[in-house]
């Protein structure tokens, strides 16, 4: 079970308060509409589900079971959405499939809160291929008493399976966002360990991923940070975040990330010897991780 946080309790303004409040609605409106075993929740909402990340998050990711066909996601989200904003109080609702492709389906949601904020938000709908049950996992959500809402259960995934996700996500070409950096530095502190799930990757891949880590996080800076990613931390964790702290943050998941690919690789070696695979453990610098203490 977890406790959402209400971002007004720790100083956000009233504006992000209301959107999060509108977005945990949709969710729970949503997942009620599509129905048990069909949406999995991941991103940054699963994060904050799953381990409790105090990352605000702009939009809301879900994977799509084999048993809701990409037909059956694409004609019914409109009208999904058009009902969970009805339901979770957002006004002049508008809805629109702003991608479609042969694997996601993503919408937009452009209405007013029910205190007058302009809201839009993207809900994306992907299917990649059958989902690994062994990573999925139930979570209670509890909502704000000041959401007024009753707990209700979703469908996510492990850490584990998380930080792998994230890997991928760090680690693509065409994506340089700090949001990954500090999703991962959370899932190492939280005690995240992919390396099995990344063994399931060729040797080859894995090899040519570890030597790519630090040149392909370096250039994500604090400037960076400090625009995209910091306007959605508790202002506390925001102010403790400076320049220095950041270069910290990226080298500890890049430590933390060829880690994890160097265990992954372990694992395959210890496979094909005949002997027993043992996950290797979370990389030393996680002992050291703690969550970033407020000035002073």
């Amino acid at each position: 079970m977890t406790t959402i946080y209400d971002p007004a309790s720790l100083g956000f303004d009233e504006r992000l308060s209301q959107i999060d409040r509108c977005q945990i609605a949709l969710i729970r409106a949503i997942l009620g509409q599509y129905g048990a075993g069909r949406l999995f929740l991941k991103g940054g909402m699963a994060m904050r589900a799953v381990i409790g990340s105090m990352r605000l998050t702009k939009d809301i990711d879900f994977d799509r079971a084999p048993s809701l066909s990409l037909n059956s996601a694409r004609n019914g989200l409109l009208r999904t959405l058009t009902v969970a904003a009805a339901n979770a109080g957002i006004r002049q609702a508008e809805a629109s499939i702003t991608k479609a492709s042969d694997t996601t389906i993503r919408a937009r949601l452009a209405g007013q809160s029910p205190g007058g904020i302009a809201l839009r938000f993207e809900v994306e709908v992907s299917g990649r291929g059958a989902l690994d049950a062994s990573h999925q996992r139930k979570e209670t959500v509890v909502p704000p008493p000041s959401y007024g809402m009753a707990p209700f259960v979703i469908e996510t995934y492990s850490a584990d399976m998380l930080a792998a996700m994230k890997i991928g996500a760090v680690l693509s070409p065409a994506r340089n966002v700090p949001r990954d950096i500090h999703d991962l530095f959370d899932l190492l502190t939280a005690g995240a360990n992919p390396a099995v799930i990344l063994a399931a990757q060729p040797a080859s891949r894995i090899g040519v991923l570890r030597g790519t880590v630090l040149s392909k996080l370096e250039p994500i800076g604090f400037d960076m940070a400090r625009e995209e990613l910091l306007p959605y931390l508790p202002p506390a964790e925001r102010a403790a975040i400076d320049d220095n702290r950041w270069t910290g943050m990226v080298l500890q998941v890049a430590d933390a990330i060829e880690g994890w690919l160097q265990g992954a690789l372990d694992l395959q070696t210890s496979a094909t010897k005949g002997g027993a695979a043992k996950l290797p453990p979370v990389p030393r610098s996680a002992s050291l991780l703690r969550r970033v203490p407020p000035p002073g």
